[in-house]
């Protein structure tokens, strides 16, 4: 007698491998969700923090002079071209004027602006992603430093 059907160790074999099948598809895809998630985090801080710097160092650079900080703080005023530019921060949000430097995206913290010389200015900052629900892919901060000197 010649039996077409499986036998319940063969069902239970090929069950176990699909099921690993499955497993293994839903690892690679959590790990390609997260990698996703991490770049993004990445761009979002980066792309922040560089258009802050370029946007303060074309008005420093573009400066008659630096009104404030004497030495160092957390503003910086400058005179370009007959009117007064200020840069802080405000909720951590980086602020020039009252324009929105940066997005509701991240916050920035520890802003440091310091007089190197009479013309040149020294700019810090931290920029952090903002995570409300905390999940690890999306934790991002960068420290932003770079010099500016009037022309």
């Amino acid at each position: 007698m010649n039996n077409q059907g499986l036998t319940i160790i063969e069902l239970l074999i090929y069950i176990f491998i699909l099921s690993m099948l499955v497993a293994m598809i839903g690892i690679i895809s959590i790990n390609v969700f997260q990698s996703g998630a991490r770049t993004e985090a990445v761009q979002e801080v980066t792309h922040n923090g560089r258009f802050a710097l370029q946007k303060i160092g074309q008005l420093t650079e573009a400066a008659e002079r630096v009104e404030d900080p004497e030495t160092e703080g957390s503003q910086l005023q400058l005179l370009v071209e007959g009117s007064q530019i200020t840069f802080h921060e405000s909720e951590g949000v980086l602020m020039m004027g009252e324009d929105e430097l940066t997005t509701s995206k991240v916050s920035v913290s520890n802003l440091n602006f310091k007089r190197v010389s009479d013309n040149s200015i020294k700019v810090e900052f931290l920029v952090s992603l903002l995570n409300p629900e905390n999940a690890p892919e999306y934790e991002f901060s960068n420290y932003f430093s770079t010099a500016f000197t009037l022309n």
